[in-house]
């Protein structure tokens, strides 16, 4: 036999109530136990309603706190995406996010829906970080040589004031007689 549950009615102010400062998701549901009503007071409650109903209670979910030296992400449940991730370091994390995790394969990895969270050590996940900026630099140019050219640009058009603007606009807000009248004349 089930246990029986109070139901408690959330006002319309609840979005008001979510401002108030609550207790996190983490303190108010271990280990996704329900809601224990003696635990909260109201306020609390219609905070932790709100942030449910709005489906902020998602995203607190995927959000593992992690040591300092620590770098996690949750990355396709997909055997070459694993493989990806492996060969830069990752390893699949069966100790942080136990308590995050919506379902598991019997193998101490932590899985939401099609997704599963991998970590690696805060100094390859640097490495990861600024070889991608540096094949970002090689494509589309480094952010540096950008600014030289924006600053010739400029010392230019300081010097030779005749050469006109190019990237200059003007708008104007028109009404229906308006847009009547320039098809009219044509």
């Amino acid at each position: 036999m089930g246990e029986e549950r109070e139901i408690v009615r959330v006002s319309s102010d609840a979005a008001k109530a979510a401002t108030e400062p609550a207790k996190s998701i983490d303190e108010v549901r271990e280990d996704h136990k329900p809601v224990q009503e003696a635990a909260l007071t109201r306020a609390e409650k219609k905070a932790v309603f709100a942030k449910v109903l709005e489906r902020g209670i998602i995203n607190a979910r995927l959000e593992v706190p992690l040591p300092d030296d620590v770098h996690g992400e949750w990355v396709r449940d997909d055997e070459t995406e694993i493989m990806r991730m492996e060969s830069m370091g990752f390893e699949v994390d069966t100790v942080h996010a136990k308590k995050r995790r919506l379902h598991s394969k019997g193998d101490g990895a932590s899985y939401v829906g099609d997704v599963l969270f991998m970590t690696c050590d805060r100094e390859n996940y640097e490495i990861i970080q600024e070889v991608k900026q540096d094949l970002y630099n090689k494509m589309h140019g480094d952010q540096a040589a950008q600014k030289e050219d924006s600053d010739y640009a400029t010392k230019v058009q300081a010097s030779t004031p005749e050469v006109p603007v190019i990237e200059e606009s003007t708008s104007k807000a028109v009404d229906r007689e308006d847009i009547v009248a320039a098809l009219q004349s044509k």
